[in-house]
Order: C-alpha cells, then structure tokens, then sequence
C-alpha cells in the first residue's frame, strides 16, 4: 500500500502517464492517509512502476468499492503489475465491507476491456463495468 514517502514517485507516474503535467503531488496525501481509499503500487527496479486505486462509495446503506487510476509506466507494461496493483487495492476495500466493486474504464477499447474481465468485471451498468465479489480473482 502506498504511503506518504511514495508521494513524488505516484506523482511522477500520475503527472507522466494519467494526468496533465500540472499535477499537485500534495492531493495525494489526504487519499493515502484515509481509510475509505486504497492506493496500491507494484515497485521494480526501485521505482513504483503501476498503481491503482480503489475507494469505498454508498449507495444508500449498500457500500461498494470503485476501481480508478490504474496506471502503469509504458516500460512495466504486459508484466502483470496493474493486475497486481489493482487486486491488492480491491482486496482492501473489500475488506471495509464493500459488497461488489465497479469500474468506469475511460476507453471501450477490447484489451482495456479484457483486462478489466481479468479482474472480474464482466456485468455492464451504463458507462461502469460492474464485479460480483464472487468473481475476484483474489486467490
């Protein structure tokens, strides 16, 4: 699980890879100093190279986790991290009593979609991709 001393590395892979340039490393910390959020990372050759991030929202009374941010640098890629990464971050909201988890990937392309199946995601809400806990792979 990330921490505060992984603060620059997230922000050099967010600001490179997932959000603008203008990226304020200081959002950070109050989402991985906060028990609702997991923010994973998968670390090679001493850098964070994949991340994902997983929140628990409500519905009501009903919790549920949300799957975002799932980056990895173009070099770690194919390497199973963002697998990893993501796992490791459902696990834990899963953890907090979410009972299934949803995804709103930001491309409908077949192999964002396939890694997405991957991970469970296989029931369709609009726009989100929805995983019954049953179909985690969390072994």
């Amino acid at each position: 699980m990330a921490e505060a001393k992984d603060i620059p590395n997230l922000a050099e892979l967010y600001g490179q890879h997932l959000l603008s340039r203008c990226f304020e490393p200081s959002l950070l910390r109050p989402i991985i100093d906060s028990d609702n959020y997991a923010v994973a990372v998968a670390a090679l050759d001493g850098i964070i190279a994949s991340s994902a991030t997983c929140y628990l929202a409500y519905a009501g009374s009903e919790k549920f986790g949300m799957l975002e941010n799932v980056v990895t640098h173009p070099s770690y890629r194919r390497m199973g991290l963002a697998k990893e990464a993501s796992l490791f971050a459902m696990k834990h909201i899963v953890s907090k009593g979410a009972t299934h988890m949803q995804v709103m990937p930001n491309s409908m392309n077949e192999g964002l979609l396939a890694f997405y199946r991957g991970l469970g995601f296989h029931d369709r809400l609009g726009a989100y991709l929805r995983a019954e806990l049953s179909a985690i792979p969390f072994a």
